[in-house]
């Protein structure tokens, strides 16, 4: 029996493959290494790559973030404390950490990421996290966005493409910035150089970890620093900002009094992309359980249009769309022109109609809710016994209506794709969505041609009854 190994320990700790010299005392120390020529990986694009002739600042790691030198400093110190000696083999354990980090905890198989695009007819690039911290996804429609590069550091994703609908060439970055300050020094001078050396439109968005001016910071210290280098960056890149609606700050941290917040989230594009979408919208949408808002870039037609008015042949058997009518049918009086007299007064019953649909559809909605909830709640304590004879009743309504309501969205479905119900078999609503979809595309009016010109003229509105 080995007594420096009485429970043959050494193959599961070292491994089978290792050969291990043992010495008169102290630590085991391995003798040999397999012949194998094992390079560092790195996605630091900054810290590794050229960019205009001149070698980016090396990165350092947030404070904050669980990365890999860390990772191998630890697993180092788990080695001496077993008896293993792994300071001379810092490369092979670098890579075994990376490789287990890539595959535990951001392995682009072990997510559906059509769950959160929605469908399946995307594609994607990814930076994978560093321990809980970081880690980058881009998606998009190929239909409307063709990839012919990516670019990825592990503080950002550059996909750049052309858009389908155009050909315009576009560069998005995805970017999630360090916490210390000559960190993001380092992050804005790579992305100075990747910016100068690619062409077509940008757009820049992300957490930056930094903000603009001290009004974007409550209860929280402004670093005027970081603020100015920052606003050195977007200046000699000419980027825009685009006013955020929806909330005034992004992310929100602490508890009960000590709240938090900041809005370091943002969206920046270019000169040529801000001139092209003058009219876009950053909104920054409900935080719910995250402590980041996400943000959504709209791009508003400049050529838009009001909604045109459509009426629903259901409306004549909702309550209240016959009074509406008589009602400002009877109530408008005008003087003029037949033509004029008519036309305004179908106007105005037009609005009448309107208000009535807003308030109906509002309504509807609430009673859906309330109908839901009934129901569920008879139906539970239809588990544990029968339902007595008021609370049969109210079930009994509670579907008559709830089917009712449901009749009426699928006979405005019916109506949209004008294709007739029986031909169907069912109530499919996404069978009527995919012929409402086909219905605006070959309707679309996209110009006019005048005295033999093509040229586009918008409609203020189209009044339809």
């Amino acid at each position: 029996m080995d007594m420096d190994d009485p429970f043959g320990l050494d193959p599961l700790i070292l491994g089978s493959g290792v050969n291990v010299q043992r010495g008169t005392s102290g630590p085991l120390e391995f003798d040999a290494l397999s012949s194998d020529n094992h390079q560092q990986h790195s996605d630091n694009i900054c810290s590794n790559k050229k960019l205009n002739g001149s070698v980016q600042a090396e990165d350092q790691f947030d404070e904050a973030d669980n990365n890999i030198q860390e990772e191998v400093d630890e697993t180092t110190q788990m080695g001496i404390r077993l008896g293993a000696q792994l300071s001379d083999f810092q490369t092979l354990v670098t890579e075994a950490v990376e490789i287990e980090r890539a595959q535990s905890v951001s392995k682009e198989g072990s997510f559906d990421f059509s769950r959160v695009w929605g469908r399946n007819d995307f594609q994607m690039d990814m930076v994978v996290s560093s321990g809980r911290s970081g880690g980058l996804v881009n998606l998009w429609n190929p239909k409307k966005f063709t990839k012919t590069s990516v670019l990825k550091d592990k503080n950002f994703i550059v996909n750049s493409g052309i858009l389908v609908e155009d050909g315009s060439f576009l560069n998005v970055v995805n970017i999630y910035a360090p916490q210390k300050m000559v960190q993001k020094r380092a992050l804005w001078d790579c992305l100075r150089g990747v910016i100068s050396s690619k062409l077509g439109m940008w757009i820049l968005l992300g957490d930056f970890n930094v903000v603009r001016f001290p009004e974007e910071r409550r209860n929280s210290n402004f670093n005027h620093l970081s603020a100015s280098d920052f606003n050195c960056f977007i200046d000699e890149v000419s980027l825009q900002e685009y006013h955020m609606r929806g909330n005034k700050f992004t992310y929100l941290t602490g508890k009960d009094k000590g709240f938090k917040m900041s809005k370091i989230d943002s969206i920046l594009v270019c000169q040529a992309f801000f001139n092209r979408w003058p009219l876009a919208c950053v909104r920054a949408l409900p935080r719910n359980l995250s402590d980041h808002c996400p943000i959504m870039l709209s791009l508003v037609d400049s050529n838009y249009v009001a909604k045109p008015f459509r009426w629903f042949n259901s409306w004549l058997d909702r309550e209240g769309c016959v009074y509406t009518v008589t009602k400002a049918f009877d109530n408008y009086s005008f003087e003029g022109p037949a033509d004029v007299v008519i036309t305004k007064k179908l106007n105005f019953i037009r609005n009448a109609l309107r208000d009535w649909w807003k308030d109906t559809i509002k309504k509807e909605g609430e009673d859906l809710v309330i109908l839901k909830d009934d129901i569920e709640r008879l139906e539970k304590i239809l588990e544990d016994r029968d339902l007595e004879e008021e609370e049969m009743w109210v079930w009994e309504e509670s579907k008559k209506e709830l089917d009712q309501l449901h009749w009426y969205k699928h006979r405005d479905l019916v109506q949209k794709s004008r294709a007739r119900w029986a031909s169907v078999g069912d109530d499919n609503s996404a069978y009527f969505h995919r012929f409402i979809n086909g219905r605006k595309a070959s309707n679309a009016i996209l110009g006019l041609m005048v005295d033999g010109e093509w040229g586009i003229r918008v409609l203020a509105e189209i009044f339809l009854i």
